[in-house]
């Protein structure tokens, strides 16, 4: 695998070659504290109740960046769940390091 200087790309063409590389998004639901020996002795069917209600935004991150917020939507087959982007975080953009020299 060789290195690649980004310092020998325009921004517009180091875009280009990494516009293709998948990254992880994560939507988090929410949260729960349970003491271990609580949750050794869950049963099959056991509901874990979180920390967020119906129809409250749901936080999205991008490796453990916040980058915004959405909720929770059924997708045009209506058989899987998407996520609708309500609002993205101010000041986050993906650059570049080459561009955050310019």
């Amino acid at each position: 695998m060789n290195n690649i200087d980004s310092s020998e790309f325009t921004e517009s063409e180091w875009h280009e070659r990494v516009a293709d590389i998948p990254i992880p998004i994560e939507v988090l639901l929410g949260r729960a504290h349970v003491p271990v020996a609580r949750m050794l002795k869950f049963p099959p069917g056991e509901v874990i109740k979180l920390d967020k209600s119906f129809g409250e935004s749901l936080e999205i991150r991008v490796g453990d960046r916040l980058i915004g917020y959405g909720e929770i939507v059924t997708t045009d087959d209506g058989n899987t769940i998407g996520i609708k982007l309500l609002s993205v975080i101010d000041g986050i953009r993906f650059r570049s390091r080459h561009a955050e020299r310019e």
